[in-house]
C-alpha cells in the first residue's frame, strides 16, 4: 500500500496558526496570501505572459489529493483563480498539461474551508505550475492558500548543493549530501541543448549520514547542461535540478555587477575579434527566460542587459560567439 504525507504549501507571511480556525478552515487577511497584479513569463512557453505559481518539490514524488484556498480577503475575492491550469514536469523544463479546473469564489469568510481535487492523483513530478486562466472580474489574480499529498520520498537523502566548476578548460561537478540511507549510486547525465540526455558515468554512495562530498570531472564528452539521478537500494530514484557549465572560451568578456539589482552589464574586451555575440539568461531549473543579441561593429564595448522584472535569486547566461562559449553564474538580490 501507498502511503502519503501531506505538504502544506501555506502562502502566508504572519500568523499561519492562529489562522487556521479548523484544519481546513482559513483566515480573511490579505496579508496571508499570494497575490500577482502584472504578468510575467511563465516558466511554460505555450502559457506566454501570465499569473502563475510554481512549486519545486526539490524531488519527484507521487502526488496525491489537492486542496486549493481561493483567495479570500473579503474586499478582493473577485482577486481569486475562476478557471486555474494545472502542468506539472520532472526537470522543470518540459511540462504536461493536467488539467483546468474551475474554482469557486472563496466567501471572505473564516469559516472558508476551500475545495479539494483529485486530478493529480497518482502522478510524479518535481514541479507543479498553476496558471491563471481567469479571475472573477478582479484587478489582480490570488490564492490563499495550497495543500497536496505527496508519497513517502523513497530516498531519505538530502542534496544540499549541486555545482559545477572549470577546471583545465573540463567541468568538474561537485555535489554534496546528507543523510545518505540505503542509498546504492549517483548516474549522471549530459547534454548539449539541455533536451537529448546522455549517461556520462555513475558513482557510489557514501551512504554517510553526516555530509558526503562528491566529485566528478567531464573529460570525454562536449555538454553544458548536467544531472545527477540518486538510486536507493529498492531501485527507486530521484533526479536533481538541471545545471549548466562551459569551461571552452575564448570570449574575453566579463560581466558586472555580480551579485546586481536591476540589470548587469556584459564588459566587452577590445582585443576579441569578433562582430556579434547572442545570450541566453536561464534559470536554476534550466528555463530560458530571455536571450538576445548585441553587435560589435561600432566598437561598443558595453551591453546592459535588464532584469529588473525577475525575482531575486540564481541565474546562468550563456554568451556565445561563433566558435565558443562562455556561462556566468549570477545572482540577483
Amino acid at each position: 500500500m501507498k502511503t502519503f504525507n501531506t505538504l502544506i504549501i501555506i502562502i502566508t507571511f504572519y500568523n499561519t496558526v492562529l489562522s487556521q480556525l479548523s484544519p481546513n478552515r482559513h483566515n480573511t487577511s490579505y496579508t496571508d496570501a499570494w497575490v500577482s497584479c502584472s504578468e510575467s513569463a511563465n516558466p511554460n512557453d505555450i502559457r506566454g505572459n501570465s499569473h502563475w505559481l510554481m512549486m519545486d518539490l526539490n524531488f519527484i514524488y507521487t502526488l496525491g489529493e489537492l486542496r486549493i484556498w481561493n483567495y479570500n480577503d473579503p474586499e478582493h475575492s473577485d482577486y481569486g483563480f475562476q478557471e486555474l491550469a494545472i502542468d506539472v514536469s520532472e526537470d522543470g523544463i518540459h511540462w504536461t498539461e493536467i488539467d483546468t479546473i474551475v474554482l469557486e469564489q472563496a466567501q471572505g469568510s473564516s469559516f472558508y474551508e476551500g475545495q479539494t481535487y483529485s486530478s493529480l492523483n497518482e502522478i510524479e513530478a518535481r514541479y507543479l505550475l498553476f496558471t491563471g486562466i481567469s479571475n472573477f472580474n478582479g484587478n489582480c489574480y490570488g490564492l490563499s492558500e495550497l495543500k497536496i499529498n505527496i508519497g513517502n520520498s523513497s530516498l531519505p537523502i538530502e542534496l544540499v548543493s549541486f555545482s559545477a566548476d572549470c577546471k583545465d578548460e573540463k567541468i568538474l561537478l561537485n555535489w554534496v549530501t546528507t543523510n545518505e540511507v540505503n542509498s546504492s549510486h549517483y548516474d549522471i547525465y549530459g547534454s548539449s541543448d539541455g533536451k537529448i540526455w546522455t549517461k556520462v558515468s555513475n558513482i557510489n554512495s557514501n551512504n554517510g549520514k553526516n555530509i558526503n562530498e562528491y566529485q566528478f570531472l567531464v573529460d570525454e564528452f562536449n555538454f553544458e547542461y548536467f544531472y545527477i539521478e540518486n538510486h536507493d537500494i529498492d531501485g527507486s530514484s530521484q533526479k536533481s535540478k538541471i545545471i549548466s557549465k562551459n569551461c571552452n572560451s575564448d570570449i574575453n568578456i566579463s560581466v558586472q555587477p555580480n551579485p546586481f539589482t536591476d540589470q548587469v552589464v556584459l564588459i566587452l574586451d577590445k582585443s576579441n575579434n569578433v562582430e556579434s555575440l547572442d545570450w541566453k539568461m536561464y534559470n536554476t531549473t534550466g528555463h530560458k527566460i530571455a536571450e538576445g543579441t548585441v553587435s560589435t561593429i561600432n566598437n561598443q564595448t558595453t551591453f546592459p542587459i535588464n532584469m529588473n522584472t525577475y525575482p531575486s535569486g540564481e541565474y546562468f547566461l550563456d554568451v556565445n560567439s561563433l566558435e565558443s562559449t562562455k556561462t556566468f553564474k549570477l545572482t540577483k538580490l
